[in-house]
């Protein structure tokens, strides 16, 4: 039920990952997940504040200011272990704060990546900037730190936007990574 949740991590502000945040209400726009706390770097709502295009603007007044106005946006920018066994990890580049999420059940580790990610092929061509990259030296920098770590750390990897398999092991044939399915 919507009002189980105690958390909602946010990767980043594009819309795409908050969209559903919140929803219309006869009072305006409300979380909808009432009494969870959402996660969302600072420097991306700060980056977020900045926006002039009118759509951008609307977003922000729709998806973020809400949760904000009701107290529900924690904007901490520290990486930190947000309960047992999740930690949010800064990975700038997509956005200024976009995250990882690194979830540890003991038994295997699964790293979110929301964004780091878009295509297969950024797996052996790290540089190749993904489409909305506020900084794409950044992200490419980031993009290969966490496939380094993902690979020499045999992290499991969740994606958001990688065909067909977004959820697998990094792994070598033939000199190339590879997304193993899980």
């Amino acid at each position: 039920m919507p009002g189980d949740a105690d958390d909602v991590i946010l990767t980043h502000v594009h819309s795409d990952h908050t969209g559903w945040n919140t929803m219309p209400s006869s009072s305006g726009w409300v979380a909808r997940f009432a009494n969870a706390r959402y996660h969302l770097h600072d420097a991306d709502v700060a980056w977020m504040r900045g926006f002039l295009d009118e759509e951008d603007v609307r977003e922000f007044a729709e998806a973020i200011a809400p949760l904000e106005s009701a107290g529900q946006l924690d904007t901490s920018i520290a990486d930190h272990e947000l309960s047992p066994g999740v930690s949010l990890l800064h990975a700038p580049g997509h956005t200024p704060g976009h995250r990882c999420v690194l979830l540890d059940t003991g038994g295997e580790r699964v790293l979110f990546v929301g964004d780091l990610l878009h295509f297969t092929f950024q797996l052996n061509d790290p540089d190749f900037r993904s489409s909305g990259d506020d900084d794409p030296e950044q992200g490419s920098r980031t993009r290969a730190a966490w496939l380094d770590r993902a690979e020499s750390e045999g992290l499991t990897v969740a994606t958001a936007h990688v065909p067909p398999s977004p959820i697998g092991r990094i792994v070598r044939e033939g000199g190339q990574r590879l997304l193993r399915p899980r």
